[in-house]
């Protein structure tokens, strides 16, 4: 027989389940984009070297 206490312990697990299955989607989703991320990050030295081929002064 199912009770109340019974529905609200599978519907706990249920949304349990849930939350820690769409944090790890979102988590391998995040990590998958910096791998990809075809952009790098500017440093200073690339922007001295590319000013030193144009001739200019950084």
């Amino acid at each position: 027989m199912v009770t109340e206490g019974h529905m609200r312990l599978f519907a706990s697990l249920i949304a349990g389940c849930s939350f820690i299955f769409i944090a790890n989607y979102l988590i391998k989703l995040d990590n998958r984009s910096i791998e990809t991320d075809p952009i790098p990050a500017a440093s200073w030295k690339s922007y001295v070297e590319i000013m030193k081929k144009m001739g200019k002064e950084p």
